[in-house]
């Protein structure tokens, strides 16, 4: 069965790459997420997706039509993976896309610091307004920022 990863940083996509080295053994599709479509992040995606079975370069959706679009995106994938590889794991399109699918096994990974600073973005509760979560719940996103950090099963860190 084959494996999602999901990018949006070119370091991100560096760390990708080998976890990607690390199972030799098993297929993965990606998706690049960009912020800004810029060729910097072209160029990190096109290093990486020769070593995948499918990649999808997609930008970050900016609008409630984009984010409703990329739910048909999603349903267009193969709808079930062994693993799932997630960073941005606070990013609200991310837990749409993690909802969406069907998967064994979540991990994580980051490029940053997030994850050893106690008070960053990585650690603190969501707060989102009663509308919000009404949106996104009517959306499909069953996942959250808490729920993935609890149901990873490795943490990949930039550092040891």
């Amino acid at each position: 069965m084959t494996n999602l990863i999901i990018c949006m940083t070119p370091l991100q996509t560096l760390i990708a790459k080998e976890i990607i080295f690390l199972f030799p053994e098993e297929n993965f599709d990606l998706i690049y997420v960009s912020l800004s479509g810029s060729p910097k992040d072209v160029h990190y995606y096109e290093l990486i997706k020769g070593f995948c079975d499918r990649s999808f370069f997609i930008r970050e959706p900016a609008s409630f039509l984009e984010i409703f679009l990329l739910r048909f995106f999603v349903k267009r994938l193969r709808g079930s993976y062994c693993k799932l590889y997630l960073a941005n794991i606070e990013r609200k399109y991310i837990h749409l896309i993690a909802s969406k699918l069907n998967f064994k096994e979540i991990n994580t990974f980051d490029d940053g610091v997030g994850n050893i600073i106690k008070t960053s973005v990585f650690y603190s509760k969501e707060n989102e307004i009663f509308f919000k979560r009404l949106m996104w719940k009517i959306i499909g996103v069953n996942f959250n920022k808490q729920l993935i950090r609890d149901k990873a099963k490795v943490h990949y860190p930039i550092y040891n």
